[in-house]
């Protein structure tokens, strides 16, 4: 959401304005909006982004020879995790997954992690009680992940006392703890250079 004088400017599939009046009286700063690089860039990424909402035939007919990934996708994982495989390839610099609990969101991050040819420094930030799980299911699903990329796995807590500084790939896991942008925990996160950054939540986030 744009913020414009008294009301929000909404930006979806759809631009709905309905008072005529906060136009007239906004309209120098409308235009300035809808006519920004940023704006343009905006919608460019949305619009890609709902494009890439099915599945990518060719990116699953590489999962399924890739002898080193050990899953059979349901079709909702086979969506999101195209969703995160072409995002990542067409240059969107983040997503958020969020799967309701239990619908596979870290199979399909592990699915995403598979695609890559080059090696790769991979963060994952998780709560403390999921990061031996982490590590579990990426050696359940792709043992050689581990070899073929750097992957580091900690928790939040730790984050705070470390910190890390750069990053190819930042996995955030139960993202809901970094839903006020005014914590240290947040700005220890927003501080840590990436190329991508994928937010993976079963909880609403708030704030």
């Amino acid at each position: 959401a744009y913020y414009v004088g008294e009301r929000y400017l909404v930006i979806n599939r759809v631009i709905i304005i309905l008072d005529l009046k906060e136009i007239e009286k906004y309209l120098d700063k409308l235009l300035d909006l809808f006519f920004s690089k940023d704006f343009k860039e905006f919608i460019n990424s949305i619009q890609k982004a709902e494009n890439y909402k099915k599945v990518d035939e060719k990116f699953i007919k590489e999962l399924k020879e890739n002898k080193d990934f050990i899953a059979d996708l349901y079709p909702h994982q086979k969506i999101g995790a195209s969703w995160i495989y072409n995002s990542y390839k067409n240059k969107i610099p983040g997503l958020l997954l969020a799967d309701d609990m239990g619908l596979g969101k870290t199979l399909q991050t592990i699915a995403f992690l598979s695609s890559f040819k080059t090696k790769k420094n991979i963060l994952i930030i998780a709560t403390a009680t999921l990061v031996g799980n982490w590590e579990a299911e990426i050696k359940k699903f792709n043992p050689k992940l581990f070899k073929k990329h750097n992957i580091k796995i900690i928790s939040y807590e730790k984050l705070l006392r470390e910190g890390i500084g750069k990053t190819d790939i930042l996995i955030l896991d139960e993202a809901q703890k970094i839903k006020n942008n005014k914590t240290h925990m947040f700005k220890k996160i927003d501080a840590i250079k990436k190329e991508f950054a994928l937010i993976i939540t079963g909880t609403p986030i708030e704030n």
